[in-house]
């Protein structure tokens, strides 16, 4: 699921003001074979049959006990922004015989521009959005030709958060269809828009069916980077310096789900540690007195047979200068 950062809830001023409006605003009547699905309803989930039958039950039994939200549509229709599964039920007693043609439906009428704040602002007090239909949200307000600072202050989201659903909402079709069915999760999606190629992102979840672990985030980010290295918790980078790494020509790529960004010269980096451990290691050789030392990444092995994971990077090692052998010593 989405974290608690993106749940799509309102902010509480806006949030309030809806319901104000919708608490003052007229019930009204229309005929159900004036009312259409709205494309802005946040829910876009394929319902619960079974639910949307128990619902027509209770309506055949006690009627719409609430009323339904409609925005004015083309040819005089109205469309449904809040309500869509009361009137999947009512749809189906009338299929069904149990409603007349001409039966009519309790509505409060909005304007078009509030339509997708409407819906969002009644599904968030009910039942919690799925992750596919929160991306719905943002994708669909885009589309309207709203910037990310207007969605934002629509729904009262900073416009990176909104950035970041957005990110999310354009990965390949298949994937938001996968997230849908509850076949990928958040986290995974997020790590496969590190990379902006929508095939390359389905390649590599496909891929990922058949490999060990292959669709854990990491792997996934991993696999659909190619080469380039995550720079967050990086503790190659952290040795050498984000200073130095840049000044020596290594580039970074941003990205909005990663607070460090990309390695575009992974080989640099691993360039620029090698030199600073040989370094260390000279200087250490010097200080206590050794004849050679030497820099290493990898851990070693002691004349002993044990292998010692080194703690900082660096091993000096060999002949102490006037003294006896030593097996050399790791800091």
């Amino acid at each position: 699921m989405l974290r608690t950062e993106s749940t799509l809830t309102p902010a509480t001023s806006k949030a309030v003001d809806i319901e104000n409006m919708l608490a003052t605003a007229e019930v009204e009547s229309v005929a159900l074979n004036q009312l259409i699905p709205s494309g802005l309803n946040v829910r876009c989930r394929e319902p619960d049959a079974d639910k949307i039958s128990e619902l027509a039950r209770s309506i055949a039994a006690v009627g719409v006990l609430q009323n339904l939200v409609v925005i004015p549509d083309k040819g005089g229709k109205w469309a449904v922004v809040a309500g869509s599964r009361r009137l999947l039920a009512l749809r189906q007693l009338q299929a069904n015989g149990q409603l007349a043609e001409e039966v009519t439906v309790p509505v409060k009428k909005v304007s078009a521009e509030l339509g997708v704040l409407v819906s969002l602002t009644e599904n968030t007090q009910r039942e919690a959005m799925h992750p596919s239909e929160q991306l719905a949200v943002f994708r669909t307000l885009s589309e309207s030709g709203k910037s990310a600072a207007e969605i934002g202050g629509l729904l009262g989201y900073a416009a990176r958060h909104v950035q970041k659903q957005l990110k999310l909402a354009s990965v390949h079709t298949e994937l938001l269809n996968a997230l849908a069915r509850d076949e990928i999760n958040v986290d995974q999606l997020q790590a496969l828009t590190s990379c902006d190629d929508t095939e390359r992102q389905w390649q590599v979840w496909l891929q990922g069916e058949h490999q060990y672990n292959g669709r854990e985030p990491r792997m996934l980010r991993n696999r659909v980077l190619n080469d380039e290295v995550c720079a967050d918790d990086n503790a190659m980078l952290a040795f050498v310096g984000m200073a130095a790494y840049t000044s020596a020509g290594g580039g970074i790529r941003h990205d909005l789900f990663s607070d460090a960004g990309y390695l575009l010269r992974p080989s640099l980096l691993d360039a620029l540690v090698i030199e600073k451990v040989a370094n260390l290691a000279l200087h250490l050789a010097e200080h206590e007195g050794w004849s050679w030392s030497e820099g290493r990444l990898q851990s070693v092995k002691q004349w002993g047979g044990r292998q010692r994971t080194l703690s900082a990077a660096t091993c000096a090692r060999g002949v102490r200068r006037g003294g006896y052998p030593r097996t050399g010593r790791c800091v």
